[in-house]
């Protein structure tokens, strides 16, 4: 949980990590009433959102997180069991679905987007890799490993054209081409790259939930 003071993150405006002033935290409860099989109330549940607002010691703008916890989910010490994402500026949140190196890549090219974009093009092009290797993708080189997920449906093509030209700039970067990596271009890196990822990781990960909540409800499929 974050402190009343503040807290350290990652700047996503600037690529700091940083400690960052809380200026402003907003708490929403809602509570559920919890009975047994008589009907007789022996307890409540409360679902707890906090929102906080940072400020980035470093550039000045504004990072938005929002916390999410169930107060019957706990760890074995009876902390409960945090949701933590930071919402504001949009961002790829990393899920259990993610793989370590495919996340800690795309933020190391987070990092350094406002101090060598063709080191930000490089790790983007790591990230790539690790993400072809997670989902099975063994060919030899980037563009083919690209291309048999386009062709096993695990990217679409307008997202498999945004990997590609992703892995364009970033042979370009490692071959030292003449090529000017300004903000306009690094940040179509970053939010192409945020696409894709999304694509490939959260976005099932979303649907599934909705699947499970669906299935809990006990709907079916007639119209």
């Amino acid at each position: 949980m974050s402190s009343e003071q503040g807290a350290v993150l990652l700047c996503y405006h600037c690529g700091n990590r940083t400690f960052m002033d809380l200026i402003k935290h907003h708490k929403h409860v809602d509570s559920e009433e919890i009975a047994d099989s008589y009907g007789y109330i022996h307890n409540s549940a409360d679902f707890v959102r906090n929102w906080y607002m940072y400020s980035c010691k470093v550039c000045g703008e504004i990072t938005v997180q929002r916390e999410n916890w169930f107060s019957e989910e706990t760890h074995p010490d009876g902390r409960p069991i945090i949701n933590s994402q930071v919402v504001y500026p949009q961002v790829t949140n990393k899920n259990s679905d993610m793989p370590d190196g495919v996340f800690e890549a795309f933020q190391a090219a987070i990092k350094v987007r406002h101090i060598d974009g063709a080191i930000c093009a490089l790790s983007v092009r790591r990230a790539l890799e690790k993400m072809c290797k997670d989902k099975g993708a063994t060919q030899n080189d980037l563009y083919r490993k690209l291309k048999h997920l386009a062709d096993t449906k695990v990217l679409p093509p307008i997202v498999d054209e945004m990997a590609y030209i992703l892995k364009q700039l970033g042979n370009a970067a490692a071959h030292a081409d003449d090529i000017v990596f300004d903000d306009g271009i690094v940040t179509s890196i970053i939010e192409f790259t945020q696409i894709i990822l999304d694509y490939v990781y959260n976005l099932p990960a979303k649907l599934k939930r909705v699947q499970d909540l669906r299935s809990g409800l006990g709907t079916d499929n007639t119209n």
